[in-house]
């Protein structure tokens, strides 16, 4: 009987789940298409789609 009460906050629990994961995937594929180039912006340059892919970035002057 107690299972049948979480089921409905279990299933919440999965979509919220699922939502973020094809989310994050949407956002990691667009990421990369502006960094190929095959994706433009207005006013976002391809360089800023990963800080840690910016030339020099980590190294000290």
């Amino acid at each position: 009987m107690g299972f049948l009460h979480y089921l409905p906050k279990l299933l919440t629990i999965i979509v919220i789940y699922l939502v973020t994961r094809y989310l994050v995937k949407f956002v990691n594929y667009q990421a990369e298409e502006v960094a190929t180039g095959n994706l433009t912006i207005n006013g976002f340059y391809a360089a800023w789609q990963s800080p840690g892919r910016l030339p020099g970035a980590g190294y000290k002057a």
